[in-house]
């Protein structure tokens, strides 16, 4: 785990010297002249629980779920925008942007001007709305 601050060039030789410890106390040796590489990389953030719980969005069954809004910005401007669990979403679920659909592995963006509608095979079919 890395800690909180911000990296400059100088953090290229301090993150290469701490994996060769690591790796020549996992595996008992370094290889040298080879370059270290990075096959894979987990990134997990946390922070501040998204703002007020407000009004639902309508489902197309006519049942409102309820989603919680967090500020955002779209074209230099803050906006709240809904967001609202994939899950909840069947399909023929509609619905105006801004938003934000959070899956487990992925977040989509309806922007403000631009409608999600959840299609018969379960897609998430984003349109920009005329004029936008």
């Amino acid at each position: 785990m890395l800690p909180v601050e911000v990296y400059d060039a100088s953090a290229a030789e301090r993150f290469s010297g701490a994996f060769e410890r690591a790796y020549e106390q996992l595996y008992g040796r370094k290889i040298d002249g080879v370059d270290i590489e990075l096959l894979s990389l987990t990134l997990a953030l946390s922070g501040p629980a998204p703002g007020e719980v407000s009004a639902a969005a309508t489902t197309s069954d006519g049942s409102a779920d309820e989603v919680v809004t967090c500020p955002v910005t779209e074209d230099g401007q803050s906006v709240e925008a809904r967001v609202i669990n994939r899950q909840t979403l069947p399909v023929g679920s509609q619905l105006d942007g801004p938003a934000l659909i959070t899956e487990d592995q992925t977040t989509t963006v309806v922007p403000s001007g631009c409608s999600l509608e959840v299609d018969p095979d379960g897609n998430l079919v984003i349109t920009r709305d005329n004029g936008a």
